[in-house]
């Protein structure tokens, strides 16, 4: 077989291009009538068709949050709220394994978000707030979500009812780490 050579293929300055036009898509010297407006319409509602559809899957992975697996039901034995969050971060990541984000983290997330969560002695979340919401607002809700999916937490005994801060990592793909437990990132 035979493979064409580079030299073959003709340099883009020798290619013929049409000029660009700005103009209604029709012949020149030539009315548009009912038949060549419903085609611009016709296609006009296609392409705004195709950019819904083309926009609806990157944001599908946050429309739901998948269910929490159920946590031991063990209290914490944290001593400080300091403690206690890397308790809370490992039950998140028991109670949703498939959604952790494994090993180093990419460059660029799409959603970075500082929440503080309101856990009472029996370890029931009495409040999610965000001290510094997502940029992606789709983000913010899924979080919420699965925090409180996931109570019961671990039942903060020795400390009573707590509040924790920690920061949300969210990559594109609906997967995540806690800044308490993160590999890192690129």
């Amino acid at each position: 077989m035979r493979v064409p050579s580079f030299s073959a293929i003709p340099a883009a300055s020798t290619v013929p291009v049409p000029p660009v036009t700005t103009g209604p898509l029709r012949p020149p010297g030539r009315r548009c009538g009912r038949r060549c407006t419903a085609a611009l319409g016709r296609v006009g509602s296609g392409l705004a068709l195709a950019g819904l559809l083309a926009a609806a899957p990157a944001n599908a992975q946050f429309r739901s949050t998948p269910p929490a697996l159920p946590g031991t039901g063990e209290p914490s034995a944290a001593a400080s709220g300091q403690a206690y969050r890397q308790d809370a971060a490992r039950h998140l990541y028991a109670s949703y394994p498939m959604q952790v984000w494994k090993g180093r983290l990419p460059p660029l997330l799409h959603g970075v978000a500082v929440v503080e969560v309101d856990v009472d002695a029996e370890g029931q979340v009495t409040d999610v707030r965000f001290k510094r919401p997502p940029a992606a607002p789709e983000v913010a809700p899924w979080i919420q979500q699965m925090i409180r999916r996931a109570a019961p937490f671990p039942a903060p005994r020795q400390i009573g009812p707590t509040q924790y801060v920690d920061v949300w990592l969210v990559h594109k793909g609906g997967r995540f780490q806690l800044d308490t437990l993160t590999e890192g990132q690129d």
